[in-house]
C-alpha cells in the first residue's frame, strides 16, 4: 500500500475541520487504496453543542466492490435514505451514505484502539 498524504485530507464539507467535528468522516486517497477516518465518540465543545471528538480510521482498495463486500446491505433502503443515486458516487461518498446509514460497527468494524483524536489526525498532536 502507498502512503498516504494527509495534506489531501477531504471530506463532505469543504472545511476538512467541519468534515471531521461535525459530519464525523473525512478520507485520504493515494493511487490505489482510499483511508477513511470515522467518529467513534461524540462530546460537547466549548459553546456546549455536539462535537465529534474521538475517531478510528481503516482503509480499503479504491477497487472494493460495494455490492460484493456490503450484500448484506438493503441498498433499496440507503438509496432511499440518500435521494437516490447511491450507485452513481464514487466509493467514498458511498461508504459515508452506508456509514450514515448503518454506523460505524456495521461498515467498518468494532473499534478497539481507544480512538485518535482531530489533533493527531491533522499531526498536531
Amino acid at each position: 500500500m502507498n502512503e498516504f498524504n494527509i495534506d489531501n485530507l477531504t471530506g463532505v464539507d469543504c472545511d476538512t475541520e467541519i468534515s471531521l467535528k461535525e459530519y464525523g468522516v473525512a478520507w485520504v486517497k493515494n493511487d490505489t487504496d482510499i483511508l477513511f477516518y470515522y467518529v467513534i465518540e461524540n462530546g460537547l465543545d466549548e459553546y456546549n453543542e455536539c462535537e465529534c471528538i474521538l475517531f478510528d480510521q481503516c482503509s480499503m482498495s479504491l477497487d472494493t466492490d460495494i455490492k460484493s463486500d456490503y450484500d448484506w446491505a438493503n441498498f433499496d433502503n440507503v438509496n432511499d435514505y440518500i435521494g437516490g443515486g447511491f450507485f452513481d458516487q464514487t466509493i467514498e461518498f458511498q461508504i459515508v451514505d452506508l456509514l450514515n446509514y448503518y454506523g460505524y460497527e456495521n461498515v467498518f468494524g468494532s473499534s478497539y484502539g481507544g480512538g485518535i483524536t482531530y489533533n493527531e489526525i491533522i499531526g498536531e498532536g
